[in-house]
């Protein structure tokens, strides 16, 4: 069962409302990054440190935006579907390659198994788009390996597209958001 929906709160910056620069003029208003000007922190240098994303993924606070053909899955047209680890664990299973040291992952990768790509995205700080966090989803400490403890919502993408190993784990997936 998915999450709570997330409030998307596209950016304004209301300095550009009126700009009537030369830029402006040539190459209209200015577009504000989809993805940019939330509270998500991408906390880029944590990226490699598979003991943080270990943590981070099994942390109860952990949200999953679930991408089918590189879609994402949403409740309705202005709201992100969220999942936690237990809904997208049948599809990552239990230890995710993504959590592994570099060596590990490389001696254990077979290129015959799919498997489907998570990626870290970043570390929510407090609330998103400005109201409070829903009940439950509050930020967690996470210990990193060398640069302390962060108090956030960590959040990745995984993808549900069904593909060779991991298909029927995908389609049952999806039929389970499909009913909304």
């Amino acid at each position: 069962m998915p999450s709570p929906p997330v409030k998307v709160m596209l950016p304004v910056n209301p300095d550009l409302q009126a700009d009537d620069s030369m830029l402006t003029r040539k190459f209209g208003q200015e577009v504000i990054n989809y993805y940019s000007g939330t509270r998500l922190n991408r906390y880029s240098f944590l990226r490699a440190d598979a003991a943080f994303l270990r943590r981070a993924a099994a942390s109860p606070a952990a949200r999953f935006v679930a991408l089918s053909h590189l879609n994402a899955v949403a409740v309705d047209k202005s709201q992100l579907a969220t999942f936690t680890a237990d809904d997208v664990r049948p599809l990552i299973g239990a230890e995710p390659a993504f959590a592994v040291e570099e060596k590990t992952a490389i001696a254990q990768y077979d290129s015959t198994k799919a498997t489907p790509l998570v990626v870290f995205l970043g570390l929510v700080d407090g609330s998103i788009g400005g109201t409070a966090a829903p009940e439950g989803e509050e930020a967690v400490e996470i210990e990193t390996t060398n640069h302390g403890t962060v108090k956030a919502q960590p959040y990745f993408a995984v993808d549900v597209t069904p593909r060779d190993t991991y298909k029927e784990a995908a389609e049952a997936f999806q039929k389970s958001f499909e009913a909304w």
